[in-house]
């Protein structure tokens, strides 16, 4: 199952409430789209410091991330892993 799928996936299981998973010093947001039935997503890392930091966000479409623009978003691979390990345990 793809990234995008198991995003919708977890707002189903929660009824379409925004979700917040947090593992260690990174947080992935989820919320539902209201135009389609899709999430978007925003995942987190937190700094030494503190201070929370934006490391990728956008939108799921039809089984496919995307960024703000629509356009395709191509995660690398270890930012795919870690983000399939945090929908897991949600």
């Amino acid at each position: 199952m793809t990234v995008a799928r198991q995003m919708v996936r977890t707002l189903q299981a929660h009824n379409w409430h925004p979700v917040a998973i947090v593992n260690g010093s990174d947080r992935l947001d989820l919320a539902p789209l209201t135009s389609q039935l899709g999430a978007g997503f925003t995942l987190w890392r937190q700094n030494p410091g503190g201070q929370w930091s934006v490391v990728v966000s956008g939108h799921t479409a039809n089984g496919e991330l995307r960024g703000s623009e629509d356009e395709p978003l191509h995660l690398p691979h270890h930012a795919e892993k870690r983000l399939e390990t945090m929908l897991a345990g949600a």
